[in-house]
């Protein structure tokens, strides 16, 4: 009777290991992630400010990299009366625009709401 009692404590105590420890392993994950994607806006942001603002028209590359800058912005779960929110609308809209003034602006006011993030 007690070794039946000992071994089904053993298994929810491994139970418990295992639940945290798969925790544990998905933030990390999750850190990873996040890292990687702030690195990568940090890449993008400082390859389109790099653009010379006499570059009219654009070259391929220069509206690659708006085009790369306009997939990488967040969307979807932002709320649309933020001001994040309403910064990043207007920074995609000037994208579409290919004003290059308006894109150093708007990328201006993103780093200034994403500060902990960029």
């Amino acid at each position: 009777m007690e070794l039946n009692e000992l071994a089904s404590w053993a298994s929810i105590a491994s139970l418990v290991i295992s639940i945290v420890s798969m925790l544990l392993i998905r933030s990390v994950r999750a850190a990873v992630v996040a890292s990687r994607r702030r690195n990568r806006m940090r890449t993008i942001i400082s390859e389109v400010q790099a653009i010379p603002g006499d570059a009219i028209p654009l070259s391929d590359a220069s509206r690659g990299k708006l085009v790369t800058l306009d997939n990488n912005l967040p969307s979807g779960y932002l709320l649309f009366w933020t001001a994040k929110s309403r910064t990043i609308r207007r920074l995609r809209k000037s994208l579409k625009e290919g004003d290059l003034s308006l894109v150093n602006e708007g990328i201006e006011d993103y780093k200034s709401h994403c500060e902990e993030d960029l």
